[in-house]
Parts: structure tokens; C-alpha cells; sequence
């Protein structure tokens, strides 16, 4: 409970500018992580804890709350080596669709990525897994707009056999046989 003596000292408008900070459970954290780990408040916020377990704000809490950003407190524990217990996953904190949206990689931004990633995904696949489950991958893949075409060029029905007798396992990413016999003796149009 040593936690609620700090509040006193904190700048409020930076403790709460974020809403992950509305979702962090200090609580939780005090008794379950803290105390186990031999974490001090002052390895995260901007204190000075004594011997005897006084805390002494130092004089850069006047500018900010934490000693380095949250991303980088959160993830030195949620990301890292040290706590290999810790839940990893984004959606941990990042649970809601903005929050989700706050996390999206410059790269995601770009108007072409969707259409565009292949060539980063098969270089570094384990960058996509951060984020993305490989069901998530076929799902949306394997997810066909008859309309915009987005698996497949528009004229790439006509084409396909090329590349299906070059490499047919990448068909089987997102196609069985029965998909390739329905097409070929007319049931998928």
C-alpha cells in the first residue's frame, strides 16, 4: 500500500495522459509482482527510496511521473528476458480497438501496406508474430472479396495454373484439393 503515499507527489495530468495507465493494476502489480521480484517504486517512478523505506521525490518528478517512457517500463517486463511470466501479449493492455490503433507500426500506416506486405512477411515472419497469430494470417488470407479481388490480381483465375504447377504449396496455404476440384469441374464460379 506504500504505492498510495506516492500519488501524493504525483503530477496528475502525466500519471493519467494515457489510458493504459486507467488500465494498469497498481494493486495487483504491489502484491503479486512487486514485492515477490524485489521491485522498488523507484525503479520505475521518478523517487528515491531509503533504507527504511522512505520516498524522497526527486527533482525530475516535477517534470514527469516515471523515469522513462511507459512503453519502456511496461515492455522492460511484459517484452523482455527478465520476467519470463509476465504475459507478453499486446492485447494484455492494448485491449480495445483504439488502444490497438495507438500500437499500429509506421509501416501498417502506409496506403499500399496491405496489399504490399508479402515481401516483408516472408523475409521476417517473426516480426508479424507480435502481433498476429498465424491463424490470423489465414483467416484473412483465405478470405475471398469477389468484388476488389484482395487474395488474388483480377485476372489471375486465368493465370493460376502457372504458378500452381511452379510452387503448388503455396496453394496449400489457403487451398485444399477438393477447392481446386469443385473450381475445375464447375462448382465455384
Amino acid at each position: 500500500m506504500r504505492w498510495i503515499l506516492i500519488l501524493a507527489f504525483l503530477p496528475m495530468p502525466l500519471f493519467a495522459r494515457t489510458g493504459l495507465i486507467q488500465k494498469f493494476d497498481h494493486q495487483f502489480h504491489e502484491t503479486k509482482v512487486f514485492s515477490q521480484n524485489k521491485i522498488k517504486c523507484s525503479d520505475c517512478h521518478n523517487l528515491e527510496e531509503s533504507r527504511d523505506q522512505k520516498m524522497t521525490p526527486l527533482e525530475a518528478l516535477a517534470r514527469t511521473t516515471f523515469k522513462k517512457s511507459i512503453k519502456q517500463i511496461c515492455h522492460d517486463c511484459h517484452q523482455g528476458e527478465k520476467f519470463p511470466t509476465a504475459p507478453k501479449a499486446c492485447y494484455t493492455c492494448h485491449d480495445t480497438q483504439d488502444r490497438m490503433l495507438n500500437i499500429k507500426p509506421l509501416n501498417h500506416q502506409n496506403a499500399v501496406w496491405k496489399s504490399q506486405h508479402a515481401t516483408q512477411a516472408r523475409a521476417d515472419s517473426s516480426q508479424c508474430v507480435n502481433c498476429h497469430s498465424v491463424n490470423q494470417c489465414s483467416k484473412c488470407h483465405s478470405a475471398r472479396n469477389p468484388v476488389t479481388n484482395t487474395n488474388h490480381s483480377r485476372n489471375y483465375k486465368y493465370f493460376h495454373s502457372i504458378e500452381a504447377r511452379m510452387s503448388p504449396q503455396k496453394c496449400d496455404t489457403c487451398h485444399n484439393k477438393s477447392y481446386c476440384v469443385r473450381c475445375h469441374l464447375g462448382g465455384v464460379k
